[in-house]
């Protein structure tokens, strides 16, 4: 910012603050959106109203900084940089009189002039949405079985995956995922065993022996 004050002045005129905007060079989509905008030699006056709002209260605070009532009138408003310049002989040294640490109004005024000028860039300028990471490499590994049967059916029985080998069929494999419903209990409630249950704890719930049941009586309407 303390670049763009070509004339020297101490503040920024409306030209000067339009060439600092355009001379932002990160993000890159800032440069390219200023770069875009004020192109073909283009100044303040093309600037938003965002900015123009910004730059206006920003001079007018230079009343607060000391500079007279009248220091921010529009044929001669600038954005003061007062507080902006880095400390001199203040390492090392006693003489205060040598010292420009700014006050403390100074270091009020550059907070405010940071803030305003980044909520300026937030509404003017759109945020590019972050580039995704590209997805993880396909593996080798088999796809993964159905899931659950939903509440209240049974499951279906999946076929073993891999080619069929000659000779006489191996007979159905069944492949339980997920959580299903036995409502064979005796008091009413209907529980949900998980996939160990249903092929390990066979006695203790009749999961297999209803769905078997089932199968059996879909291959008896199925016969002629």
């Amino acid at each position: 910012m303390l670049a763009a004050d070509a004339d020297g002045s101490g503040g920024l005129s409306g030209s000067e603050f339009a060439s600092f905007l355009g001379g932002i060079e990160e993000p890159p989509y800032l440069k390219e959106y200023f770069g875009g905008l004020l192109a073909d030699g283009k100044g303040y006056g093309d600037l938003p109203w965002v900015f123009q709002v910004a730059f206006v209260g920003l001079a007018c605070r230079c009343q607060d900084l000391g500079m007279g009532d009248g220091c921010c009138a529009s044929d001669g408003a600038e954005v003061p940089l007062a507080g902006l310049a880095p400390p001199v002989n203040t390492t090392n040294s006693t003489d205060s009189a040598n010292s420009t640490e700014p006050t403390g109004v100074e270091k009020g005024y550059r907070a405010d002039l940071c803030a305003q000028v980044a909520y300026s860039l937030d509404k003017a300028v759109d945020t590019p949405s972050p580039t995704p990471p590209p997805t993880a490499s396909p593996t080798n590994s088999p796809t993964a079985g159905p899931t659950a049967s939903p509440a209240g059916t049974t499951a279906s029985p999946v076929a073993a995956p891999g080619k069929a080998k000659a000779g006489p069929s191996p007979g159905a494999v069944l492949r339980v995922t997920g959580s299903t419903a036995d409502r064979s209990s005796s008091d009413g409630i209907v529980y949900y065993v998980n996939a160990e249950d249903v092929t390990e704890k066979v006695q203790e719930n009749k999961v297999l022996v209803d769905l078997g049941a089932g199968l059996a009586s879909l291959a008896a309407d199925a016969l002629p």
